[in-house]
């Protein structure tokens, strides 16, 4: 192929994926928490005079972040009070607005906070006295059990990828797509021709990438069957591993962006795959969450997964009435109703 005679692959390639994951968009979604956390009065008082020994709740998986609650029985940074903190571990979220009620309802112990988690740490203001924590009158500790609530809403903010294609600007991309003459390998389906570049297919995924440096067959002879995807949807997912604009996505049905999911996965093609889920995250709906969930579990689709996780939480707490729930993955329904709850974690 002359255009790339002296072509400089490993360049090509690392200027490709330059282009990639450029531009970012901030996401804010809001999401309750809620955690009744039962400490025996026993393990309090193992540490109740080291200053800086603490007990963690289990830890509970929230969108983009995990949280527990964490107790100082003779203080972290203040000997001699009790400390309870609400502690964040940040994942995909880059900041949390946290505003959240920590609560003895026992010894009638209230304290409304609000704090801005901008890494994984824990925060959280002085409950008592060590003193007065093991008082029997002040009411802490009842039954030989103390028992803590912290509820709340989180403002989640996440970096989002915008996946305007592979390139800031589509221009080279879409040239290089119409180059029919510059195309060195073929794929078939349905008996038609789907031409692309190597060098194109090789950058986007690591399978064919790997394909393309073997001895197979398809390597040599340049040209490769495909017999599990139609023609519709091997030619759209060809053409968005150029650009976005060669493809639109009004044309799409929820049905063929699902089966586009499933080409990605099985080639292992991340970043169209994304601009896929982010389509399909704005379709979801109360008829078809379940069906969407299910194909997010098959094709690890973690963003379009935890979106349906998210909705389908929202949905049984505001009654709102679901498709098709019995079909839903059983471990994914397990998680849905978990998340729906108060939690209740127990120190003994």
């Amino acid at each position: 192929m002359k255009i790339f005679s002296n072509f400089n692959l490993k360049k090509f390639r690392k200027i490709f994926k330059s282009k990639q994951n450029s531009n970012f968009a901030k996401t804010t979604s809001g999401c309750p928490i809620a955690l009744q956390w039962i400490i025996s009065e026993e393990c309090l008082k193992s540490i109740k005079d080291k200053p800086c020994e603490s007990f963690e709740s289990q830890i509970y998986d929230g969108s983009g972040f995990r949280y527990s609650l964490v107790i100082y029985p003779n203080g972290k940074d203040k000997i001699g009070q009790v400390q309870i903190f609400l502690r964040i571990y940040l994942e995909d979220a880059k900041k949390i607005d946290a505003e959240y009620i920590i609560s003895i309802e026992s010894a009638k112990y209230s304290n409304k906070m609000n704090h801005i988690f901008e890494k994984s740490k824990g925060w959280g203001k002085k409950c008592c006295s060590t003193e007065k924590l093991f008082d029997a009158k002040k009411k802490f500790i009842i039954n030989g059990f103390l028992t803590v609530k912290v509820e709340g809403i989180l403002k989640v903010t996440k970096l989002k990828k915008e996946k305007e294609g592979q390139w800031n600007s589509g221009d080279f991309a879409v040239c290089l797509w119409n180059r029919e003459g510059t195309k060195d390998f073929t794929i078939i389906v349905e008996n038609s021709e789907i031409k692309a570049h190597k060098i194109v297919l090789s950058t986007c995924s690591p399978v064919f990438d790997a394909m393309f440096e073997s001895t197979m067959k398809e390597a040599t002879e340049n040209k490769m069957y495909i017999s599990d995807f139609t023609l519709k949807i091997v030619e759209a997912a060809i053409k968005l591993c150029y650009h976005r604009t060669l493809l639109s996505s009004t044309n799409l049905s929820i049905d063929d962006k699902i089966s586009l999911l499933f080409f990605y996965d099985k080639y292992d093609i991340q970043h169209p795959k994304e601009h896929i889920e982010n389509l399909l995250i704005k379709e979801i709906t109360s008829l078809n969450v379940c069906k969407l969930a299910n194909c997010a579990i098959l094709t690890h689709s973690n963003s379009l997964k935890r979106s349906c996780l998210d909705f389908l939480r929202q949905c049984l707490k505001a009654f709102v009435p679901i498709s098709d729930f019995d079909d839903l993955d059983k471990d994914f329904a397990i998680n849905v109703l978990k998340n729906s709850f108060h939690h209740v974690s127990k120190t003994i």
